[in-house]
């Protein structure tokens, strides 16, 4: 799933239950999420133009968001935003994993996070951007829903 995703869901968990116990499930709806069909190209060779389009506007929508949640959090402000950053925090490793093979080549999976992090994005598909703009939408809906029941 893309960052965005990543956060918007964990951000209506914190909107949900309005606790601080939900933040071990946030990072736990990474991996939870990451078992779904969703965006990813088949090897690091095929991360081209389509890939970088993806990066970019995932980056543009993530600021977006955290702009909203900015404006519409309130009081739950900083709950919705640590619950973000967990939501989204597995994935930094790839960062620095594609980094390093890059520079010397494929890595073995030594890490038995890293692995099982691997292995449970069996549903990574050129084509699965389209379930990530579904998911998002729905995710959307339902943080307004959240912000606006949290008001009344």
């Amino acid at each position: 799933m893309t960052a965005t995703n990543h956060a918007i869901t964990a951000a209506n968990l914190a909107l949900a239950t309005k606790q601080w116990w939900i933040l071990p499930l946030a990072l736990l709806s990474h991996f939870l999420l990451d078992m779904l069909p969703h965006y990813g190209e088949p090897s690091p060779e095929a991360r081209g133009a389509r890939f970088k389009t993806v990066l970019a506007a995932d980056t543009v929508t993530l600021f977006l968001l955290a702009w909203l949640v900015f404006m519409t959090a309130g009081q739950y402000l900083w709950l919705v935003l640590i619950a973000m950053f967990l939501g989204m925090i597995p994935d930094v490793v790839w960062f620095y994993r594609v980094y390093r093979e890059r520079k010397e080549g494929e890595l073995p999976m030594k890490n038995p996070i890293t692995h099982f992090h691997a292995h449970i994005q069996w549903g990574e598909r050129s084509w699965g951007w389209v379930l990530e703009i579904i998911w998002f939408a729905v995710m959307l809906f339902m943080y307004a829903s959240l912000v606006v029941a949290a008001q009344v």
